[in-house]
């Protein structure tokens, strides 16, 4: 699944985000489309992986209302200091969590959002391995409802 290339439209229906609000993304440069950028009307955007892994966090930032300078330093953290794996991370086992609080932004490993932000107030924090195992299970849905539908 994830040498798979994505649309606009499959961002839009995979992380719940709008169509209107990933175009801002990208427009903001918080989501850059790695595959192939568009080149003037009629042209589509690609994304890969990462992409579409990044979209999805942008959506859970968004819900939980951050701010688009916000949102952009989270995004640039995860880039820089997390790598999306390419197969869905173990069900059990410690989490990675993406923790901002006034002391910073971290990623760390937990077994709890509790343990990974040492029970501290105003933490905000996204569990990116269960982001990820969403996202997959999402994408495993769209796959088999793809197969499902008669050819024409």
């Amino acid at each position: 699944m994830p040498s798979e290339i994505y649309s606009l439209g499959d961002l839009v229906r995979l992380t719940d985000a709008t169509r209107s609000r990933v175009t801002l993304w990208t427009q903001s440069g918080l989501l850059t489309p790695s595959v192939k950028r568009a080149q003037g009307t009629g042209t589509r955007q690609l994304f890969d992986w990462i992409d579409l892994c990044t979209c999805f966090l942008l959506q859970n930032l968004y819900e939980c209302g951050e701010r688009l300078d916000a949102m952009r330093e989270l995004v640039s953290h995860v880039k820089d200091r997390f790598s999306w794996p390419n197969s869905p991370p173990p069900a059990a086992g410690p989490s990675v969590f993406l923790l901002k609080s006034r002391d910073g932004v971290r990623i760390v490993r937990g077994s709890s959002f509790e343990e990974a932000s040492k029970n501290k107030a105003g933490v905000l924090g996204v569990n990116l391995s269960l982001l990820q195992r969403e996202l997959w299970k999402r994408l495993q849905v769209a796959r088999e409802r793809t197969e499902k539908k008669p050819k024409r």
